[in-house]
């Protein structure tokens, strides 16, 4: 589930972002808690991005890289530290540690879509362009471009075994 939906806030707007001036002598304040977050085409972008990631690292079956996808996917509708880490900051070191070799050809195109996500929702949102549908398709380039270029990579990650999801 995508970053924004489970902690109930867009990026880039803080509980407790200044308001302007005008906002406040019309007597327009509400906290910011009130703001519903509407689900967007990057919170499709993400979920994928997340399934990939379990993927890669609960259903590879590699030991390393089960602990770190059981520290992030909890099945809770909160966000653990862990996946707040995940998505927020860079996950370059852990997927290195933790991918078994033949699926090492993800970590940084794993990373470069984080990245992706994470700036395009702190950039969408300061500049006011949650709900423009345009300002998405940068998003899904730099998607379909990675894919792309990982399907070109096949010959790595083809074979490798995937363990059945085991509740």
């Amino acid at each position: 589930m995508p970053h924004e939906i489970l902690s109930k806030r867009y990026l880039g707007i803080s509980q407790t972002s200044r308001r302007s001036d005008e906002e406040i002598a019309n007597g327009y304040a509400p906290p910011r808690s009130d703001v519903h977050v509407v689900h967007n085409f990057q919170h499709d972008l993400e979920s994928l991005w997340w399934a990939v990631l379990w993927t890669l690292t609960y259903r590879s079956g590699h030991a390393p890289a089960r602990i770190y996808a059981g520290r992030i996917f909890q099945n809770q509708m909160t966000l653990p530290d862990a996946r707040i880490r995940a998505f927020e900051y860079s996950i370059v070191t852990h997927l290195t540690k933790c991918l078994s070799p033949d699926l090492q050809c993800f970590v940084s195109t794993m990373e470069l879509l984080r990245e992706i996500l994470w700036n395009h929702y702190i950039l969408r949102t300061e500049e006011d362009l949650l709900f423009n549908m345009n300002s998405y398709t940068s998003t899904y380039s730099f998607f379909q471009t990675s894919f792309e270029r990982l399907l070109s990579q096949h010959a790595h990650w083809r074979d490798y075994p995937l363990r059945a999801h085991e509740p």
